[in-house]
């Protein structure tokens, strides 16, 4: 980009006592409210040749400043327009002869998420808050204090994603024991439903009843009654009375025993 041409005036060689701006000469102004020229008496604007100059509020324009600091604005086709000083406020300044060369920091080259580089911003913006991590910027850069804050906000990036990551793994892991847990008793519960089932059951109430008492108990259990499946299990669910409940199953087994005994010699 070509440079732009300076506008040479007054208050850039001298500057009288009453002016405003101290030992700076306005080189940009931007508009606070909208400036056309003043017509003047007798002859309206009858003394412009053309159109008249109009800066538009929020705009920046070019400022040609006298040694008492007032300011005109510059427009694009050469023309100056005189501003109040109410009507603008200073953008930019001259660099005078003496003060030190303002330093410029140069645009990225790119932009980098988590491992990923972008060589557009948009796409990095976009990237970075779809995975909510930094949008590291990328470029030739000539300040040691710059470059260690960049490498210090990497690092600490680096260190924060790995205990997220970390957490997260931990998580999924307990979730994963659950996981196979649940399995486990939803495969021991199915094979113990298929023994307990019979052409009239409701499998609804079965299952309720089978979750229920497997179940932690808030009291200490009533003692289980012995059955004739526990020394015989091809006697269950029919034989041993267990579909039955606790009082037929202990009967049977009771009457397995007596009959054992009568048989002994």
């Amino acid at each position: 980009m070509p440079p732009e041409n300076k506008i040479d005036c007054p208050a850039l060689h001298k500057r009288s006592d009453s002016y405003p701006f101290g030992d700076r000469v306005p080189r940009t102004v931007r508009m606070l409210k909208t400036v056309t020229a003043d017509p003047m008496p007798g002859i309206g604007l009858a003394y412009i040749k053309g159109d008249a100059p109009v800066a538009k509020e929020g705009q920046t324009y070019r400022v040609w400043t006298n040694s008492h600091g007032a300011v005109t604005a510059v427009m694009g086709s050469g023309v100056r327009l005189g501003l109040r000083p109410a009507e603008f406020e200073v953008d930019s300044w001259h660099h005078l002869a003496g003060e030190p060369t303002p330093q410029t920091h140069p645009e990225p080259i790119a932009w980098m998420v988590g491992t990923a580089i972008w060589w557009h911003k948009a796409g990095a913006e976009r990237d970075s808050e779809e995975r909510s991590e930094p949008m590291v910027p990328l470029g030739p850069c000539d300040s040691p204090s710059e470059i260690a804050r960049v490498t210090a906000q990497f690092k600490e990036w680096q260190a924060s994603h790995h205990r997220n990551y970390c957490k997260a793994a931990d998580e999924r892991d307990e979730l994963r024991g659950q996981l196979d847990q649940a399995r486990q008793l939803l495969h021991t519960a199915s094979i113990r439903l298929a023994n307990w089932l019979e052409p009239g059951d409701d499998p609804r109430k079965q299952i309720i009843a089978f979750l229920e008492e497997g179940a932690e108990p808030s009291s200490p259990p009533a003692p289980y009654p012995n059955r004739l499946c526990h020394i015989d299990y091809t006697a269950h669910p029919h034989r041993c009375g267990c579909l039955k409940g606790d009082e037929e199953s202990q009967r049977i087994y009771d009457e397995h025993c007596r009959a054992a005994l009568e048989r002994q010699p």
